[in-house]
């Protein structure tokens, strides 16, 4: 029943904290079952007992490790994401700084020509143009346009590093290469395809 205190007012319930300790010192098989409300959790569980309180306790212990070996893994996997795009970046940048300092050590190099340099580029431009010719014409194959490109790298070694001719020479290699080995009978002439690459 509701008590009025001094001032008039209805007088709240007196509410008493007991641990568990206490509890089971005052259980008493003669009581009806006892309800124990745990409020620890996220959830509110109610046990009828003790053992069913350490069950339910040792469950979400369980549970919880498997969300957190989940979360974790969760976690891992996307720093990994991010130290793989890295380490990309990285080596995108670092190709593009070795490419830009050849670059420049060409330039230098055409820079540092004077006047009869810039002849002699003209000279190599001119006879790789004339293999390209001879190339287009089928006059020429892969074995000869390889000695007449180190006869050229040989002859012109500064020039040739400036005009970056080897890139010419691959682009005139690719095609030959394709139109002898598409010749080729590997099976009736099995030496005769890599004679072209000797």
């Amino acid at each position: 029943a509701w008590k009025r205190d001094a001032k008039g007012g209805p007088r709240r319930p007196r509410v008493e904290y007991k641990t568990a300790a206490q509890l089971a010192s005052e259980f008493d098989q003669d009581r009806p079952a006892m309800r124990i409300v745990d409020m620890r959790g996220p959830e509110v569980r109610v046990a009828k007992s003790f053992s069913e309180l350490a069950m339910a306790l040792s469950s979400d212990t369980c549970q919880s490790l498997k969300e957190l070996r989940y979360n974790t893994r969760k976690l891992v996997g996307g720093y990994e994401d991010r130290i793989r795009n890295l380490a990309e970046k990285r080596r995108y940048y670092e190709d593009a700084l070795i490419s830009s300092a050849a670059e420049q050590e060409r330039l230098q190099a055409a820079a540092s020509m004077g006047k009869g340099g810039v002849e002699r580029c003209e000279e190599l431009a001119r006879e790789i143009e004339g293999l390209r010719d001879r190339q287009a014409k089928g006059e020429v194959g892969l074995r000869e346009l390889g000695a007449a490109f180190c006869k050229l790298r040989d002859g012109w070694r500064r020039e040739f590093e400036a005009l970056r001719a080897a890139d010419a020479a691959l682009a005139l290699a690719v095609p030959t290469a394709s139109r002898e080995l598409a010749l080729w009978k590997p099976l009736e002439r099995p030496d005769e395809g890599f004679a072209h690459f000797a």
